[in-house]
């Protein structure tokens, strides 16, 4: 069992040069499936959804040297860097290969969590833990509906496990680098990674300067291309601070809107493990503080997104899917401290744990089942949508006939959808129809219910859901 979140790192045996081989090979294995999985996941209706077809967007004007951030959510650095490249490929593969890329985080969390669980729940029930934190993390509300369709949050939460794991294995620089990728998708994780920075410059002189060079680095990534694609070094804190009307921040008490959501998110026995976990680790004092040090640091987390709630950004819940994370981790270390109190014999042991983890899956998936079915329904809603747009598109005249008619209108959260298949900024496509104009109005759906109002234009196409009227030039 760990003993301390910063344990001194062990002497490493003779046999150090060949464990660490064999340990890449293991960690490339587990990356490469994931990919494999994300690609495979493709054959099922699929599409980016409105923040990631903006990092989509911004790839492809970051190679054009043509980049405005002024439409569209707040800047992330680290989706660029991959959308960027991918733009070079053509737009037919950018937003296919984003959807990978975020799927494999998500699969990589879940791999992640199965293994921080493991970890922290020691042998025999090791493997127990971490099926129950994988198990809870993919049924867990908004997971799967939040990094399907391309959010960055499953990537997040599998470089923070992933560096919690790597400090508890004594690797001190890879925790620290994947501390840093985490800080390129969201600013919560700065205090943290600062912090960890701090004590490794401390602990490990020789990596002072390479501290000083990521930091410099993140704060680089984040504010210089707001300031080239907006001219305003602050713009994508001045995004966050205005958020959505459905926006906790609007409650009566912000801070205490978050709290709530979060409860809601888990069913009460998962809460009810992590106390015991927990309280577990307290009875034994110093001999499980690496626990408690997790526990810590999902609260520490809960808690900065809570005050800056109040403070007036929007606190989305997906930005506590990191603390859901810990929840899931710490759940399944608290089933393994159960079973370990049973007096049964072990083989009796081991067929009740079998039973009763059958019985735990089967109340998730039903508890859960009303939301994956919503969740599978609006995936499968917004691929066709997506689809149905390049082909309206297409009747409508294509990207040059439609700019010639006048301003393109659609939904709010179909601008950038509209805006990558024109080939024009985000900002180039209104909301409010002003002739000369093309207005692309859907049907409303599960994913994307504002629309506009069918307007008094001639008709110029139709594709499925979608109508395209104009009042050209």
């Amino acid at each position: 069992m760990t003993t301390d979140l910063a344990p001194r790192p062990p002497a490493r045996p003779a046999s150090y040069a060949l464990s660490r081989p064999s340990w890449l090979t293991g960690t490339l294995l587990v990356v490469v499936g994931c990919l494999a999985l994300a690609a495979l996941s493709l054959l099922t209706p699929s599409a980016p959804t409105y923040d990631p077809w903006s990092w989509i967007i911004w790839g492809r004007e970051v190679v054009h040297l043509d980049l405005s951030t002024v439409g569209g959510p707040s800047w992330k650095p680290l989706p660029v860097l991959f959308t960027a490249p991918f733009a070079l490929l053509g737009n037919g593969a950018a937003p296919a290969l984003w959807l990978v890329i975020a799927r494999a985080g998500a699969l990589l969390a879940v791999v992640m969590a199965f293994r921080l669980a493991r970890r922290l729940a020691g042998e025999p029930w090791g493997i127990g833990a971490g099926l129950v934190a994988a198990l809870a993390l993919v049924t867990s509300t908004g997971f799967i509906r939040d990094v399907w369709p391309g959010n960055s949050e499953g990537l997040l939460i599998a470089f923070l496990l992933w560096a919690v794991i790597s400090h508890l294995e004594g690797r001190r620089r890879q925790a620290f680098v994947l501390g840093v990728l985490a800080a390129l998708l969201r600013p919560e994780s700065w205090l943290f990674v600062g912090v960890y920075g701090l004590w490794l410059a401390w602990r490990d002189p020789r990596m002072r300067k390479w501290i000083v060079g990521a930091g410099a680095l993140v704060l680089a990534l984040w504010f210089l291309p707001e300031l080239w694609g907006s001219g305003q070094l602050f713009r994508a804190a001045e995004r966050a601070n205005n958020p959505d009307p459905q926006s906790p921040a609007y409650a009566a008490d912000p801070a205490l809107a978050v709290l709530r959501a979060f409860g809601g998110t888990f069913i009460w026995p998962l809460f009810a493990l992590c106390g015991i976990s927990v309280g577990y680790a307290l009875a034994r004092k110093g001999r499980a503080l690496a626990l408690v040090g997790l526990a810590g640091l999902g609260v520490a987390w809960l808690a900065l997104v809570a005050l800056m709630t109040q403070a007036g950004y929007s606190g989305n819940p997906r930005y506590l899917m990191p603390v859901g994370a810990v929840v899931c981790v710490l759940a399944g270390v608290g089933v393994a401290r159960l079973l370990e109190l049973a007096p049964a014999p072990k083989s009796r042991l081991v067929r009740g744990a079998v039973a009763v983890g059958l019985v735990l899956v089967v109340a998730v998936i039903v508890y859960n089942r009303p939301q994956l079915d919503a969740v599978t329904n609006g995936l499968r809603d917004e691929a066709q949508l997506n689809d149905q747009l390049d082909t309206l598109v297409a009747r409508a005249g294509g990207p040059a006939a439609v700019l010639a008619c006048g301003q393109p209108i659609t939904g709010a959260y179909q601008v950038p959808a509209l805006a990558w298949r024109l080939d024009v900024h985000s900002v180039r496509v209104g909301l409010v129809p002003h002739p000369p104009a093309v207005v692309f109005r859907a049907d409303r759906s599960v994913r994307m219910p504002p629309v506009p109002r069918q307007p008094p234009y001639r008709e110029l196409a139709a594709a499925g859901r979608w109508q395209a009227y104009g009042d050209c030039r």
